[in-house]
């Protein structure tokens, strides 16, 4: 937290909702409508296994970001064929929330 603080102040109230899970604050009712359910189709679909594939790897790693780190390792993807070892500038948090 004292990295955020330091290198991305203008970003802190967006970061604080994220970590608490939360787009807004309470009063303003922003709900993403996006329930665990569709966020499994949407990682089997995005790492390339089955449904039921991400379920198990869900319950052997209780994490599903983890499911999709180790997904994606083991994924080729197309910039591997077109030479994607390019540096690319690293994204800030608000752009990417």
């Amino acid at each position: 937290m004292r990295c955020a603080i330091a290198n991305n102040a203008k970003e802190l109230s967006d970061l604080f909702y994220f970590f608490i899970v939360k787009l807004a604050p309470e009063y303003e009712a922003l709900e993403t409508g996006i329930g665990p359910e569709l966020i499994t189709k949407c990682v089997a679909k995005a790492c390339g296994k089955s449904v039921g594939a991400v379920r198990e790897m869900m319950k052997e790693e209780g994490d599903l970001g983890v499911v999709v780190s180790i997904s994606k390792k083991s994924q080729n993807t197309i910039g591997a064929f077109f030479g994607g070892g390019k540096k690319k500038s690293p994204l800030t948090f608000n752009q990417v929330f």
